[in-house]
């Protein structure tokens, strides 16, 4: 199912969005969509899509708070496991290590589009797709995260699939490497594929945060927020 954001949770503070999607409106001030991205949205370095809660999404001007926030809803269980990955993969991988990568994001692509083929399906047929959750394909190597250069999921574009099984995760510190560098606009991340993402909208996990928990997301919804992450995303964790 498909997260529609109509509420957003920021240090706190919520923010919801007009029914004719117009404005938005805070505890104290009404803004147009417009003028909301230009007063908030670069104050909100981290955003995170929870999982199993339709509707909000949650954004923290520091880690302190993202980290209070993870704790408080009982999502930290391996923060500081992750923290320290984090610190290794800023390091980057050796040239030989880069290049298997950028073969397993090859294979990992082709074998998806051929299974897709196989049983004539497109690729945002997710409900058709899930049926076929018994193949072999779908089941380990298959923790993954599809991203789209499309809005919406659309067919008429490309896809590109990021392997996480990788000692637990995958790491893509430039998503240049496959075509993907700021162009992604819609992302696949359900329970037949990766239980965690981690996106930045700089190479080698820098500026801002995007963080997807087990759910999935359209970015026309961010984009409709804040304009910022569609066609922005250039590195990425998959859990």
């Amino acid at each position: 199912m498909k997260k529609k954001i109509s509420a957003l949770i920021v240090d706190g503070k919520e923010y919801t969005v007009t029914d004719d999607n117009k404005y938005v409106e805070g505890r104290r001030k009404t803004r147009t969509i417009e003028e909301f991205r230009e007063k908030k949205g670069k104050m909100i370095p981290i955003l995170v899509v929870p999982p199993d809660e339709e509707g909000a999404v949650y954004g923290f001007s520091n880690e302190k708070k993202h980290k209070e926030w993870l704790i408080e809803n009982k999502l930290h269980k391996n923060y500081e496991r992750e923290q320290k990955m984090l610190e290794k993969a800023r390091l980057g991988p050796s040239p030989a290590e880069r290049e298997r990568i950028k073969k397993d994001v090859k294979e990992a692509t082709e074998k998806f589009g051929k299974i897709l083929k196989e049983h004539n399906l497109k690729v945002n047929e997710f409900e058709k797709i899930e049926k076929l959750r018994d193949n072999p394909y779908f089941s380990s190597p298959f923790h993954s995260a599809i991203l789209y250069n499309k809005r919406f999921y659309d067919p008429s574009g490309s896809c590109v699939v990021l392997p996480g099984n990788r000692c637990d995760w995958g790491y893509y510190p430039d998503l240049g490497d496959y075509g993907f560098n700021n162009k992604t606009s819609s992302i696949k991340m359900d329970r037949f594929c990766s239980d965690k993402v981690w996106f930045w909208d700089g190479i080698n996990f820098t500026h801002a945060h995007l963080e997807i928990i087990r759910s999935e997301i359209d970015l026309a919804n961010f984009w409709f927020w804040f304009g910022l992450w569609d066609n922005k995303i250039s590195s990425a964790i998959v859990f």
